[in-house]
């Protein structure tokens, strides 16, 4: 059985535009450069299901007008296409479409498939697209345990997002950092600015400059400019290193006391995911963004009352600091491994999916209903 993989659009040709491509020219679009491809969390699944022999294959498909041509990553081989119809030729009977994002420009050719009787796996990766009516199956990992088929036939799964146990593990590394403040994009949506207020507010309060990391690429906004000029104006310590890789920024979760993360977006960002596969206890301030696993147990984790309340973060830093100890990153990292490790919780849950499909040619919900709500 192969499972497509269709993981990114950027920058795509237009829908049955057509423009001329060479499939036999290696790509070169970073989508899919092996560092940062082979890197994350998912190709890591899929990677191991294809050791394991659980599926047999991997197609993977970007839509990018940028350097279109033959995706080279082994285990994985596949295309970007520059629009995503020009995908037809490389799709066989009983493909399993395993889609990331699901983008504006494949809701019609999504269809297309499921009508001819592909199953249609979803993760919608914060684009909102698990409204769309027609899908088989959606990973959802925003939700509890309960698995569901909706009234339109959808098949909602509780999932847990997976990240690379290759790339993220402890290093036992000596701390250098009282916080590492996010692990992504700078923007007000990220909520970065929220932590440095809490720093004046700490500063006031106790006397101290806290030390800090900032990692991510730099963006803009009204609450994120005003921050970086408040960073200098009061000289405060907050190193921004910029974009790291992931094996710099498995270094930065383990040298940090704690991890803060006060956005109020996206869905499960990576970032607490990732520290917590390190062992760094977390802070996060809008728990409805995240995994039920990041909030639900105060031991390892931290949810303020309210993100508004700058001093109340700052007091509750320092209440939380004397308790981020050696036995409390073993805590942390324990937890982790044993609700949303790769071994033993996510592998043999997709498991279970793919043996569904396997039974089941064409899309059946029944099928699913027996084996995850009747078993």
């Amino acid at each position: 059985m192969r499972v497509v993989f269709l993981y990114m659009c950027k920058g795509n040709a237009g829908y049955r535009s057509n423009p001329p491509w060479n499939p036999s020219v290696v790509s070169k679009n970073s989508l899919v450069s092996k560092e940062w491809f082979l890197s994350e969390g998912i190709p890591n699944m899929l990677q191991r299901l294809l050791k394991q022999k659980v599926i047999d294959d991997v197609l993977v498909i970007v839509e990018s007008a940028r350097s279109p041509g033959r995706i080279d990553c082994p285990p994985f081989h596949g295309f970007v296409v520059p629009e995503i119809s020009q995908a037809d030729q490389f799709i066989k009977k009983g493909d399993i479409l395993f889609v990331r994002g699901g983008f504006r420009s494949w809701h019609d050719w999504l269809v297309e498939k499921q009508s001819k009787g592909h199953w249609t796996m979803l993760y919608a990766a914060n684009t909102g697209r698990q409204r769309w009516k027609w899908w088989d199956v959606i990973l959802d990992d925003l939700r509890s345990n309960e698995y569901e088929m909706d009234i339109r036939g959808r098949f909602w799964v509780p999932w847990k997002k997976p990240t690379n146990p290759n790339v993220f593990y402890p290093t036992f590394e000596p701390i250098k950092y009282d916080l590492c403040i996010g692990a992504s994009y700078i923007h007000d949506k990220k909520g970065q600015w929220r932590t440095v207020k809490a720093l004046i507010e700490y500063k006031n309060l106790y006397g101290k400059d806290l030390n800090c990391v900032m990692p991510g690429a730099r963006r803009h906004g009204t609450e994120t400019n005003l921050m970086y000029n408040t960073i200098k104006k009061l000289n405060l310590k907050v190193y921004e290193p910029g974009m790291l890789d992931r094996n710099k920024l498995r270094s930065v979760y383990n040298q940090s006391k704690l991890f803060v993360h006060l956005g109020t977006s996206g869905q499960n960002d990576r970032g607490p995911l990732e520290a917590m596969a390190c062992g760094t206890p977390i802070v996060i301030g809008s728990p409805k963004y995240h995994a039920p696993l990041l909030y639900e147990n105060d031991v390892v984790s931290s949810v303020p009352l309210d993100i508004t309340d700058f001093k109340d973060l700052a007091v509750g830093f320092h209440i939380i600091f004397p308790q981020c100890t050696d036995d409390r990153r073993k805590d942390v990292r324990k937890y982790y491994k044993k609700n949303s490790g790769m071994s033993n919780v996510i592998l043999p849950q997709m498991k279970r999916l793919i043996s569904v499909f396997k039974n089941n040619p064409t899309p059946n919900k029944e099928a699913l209903i027996k084996e995850f709500i009747h078993a």
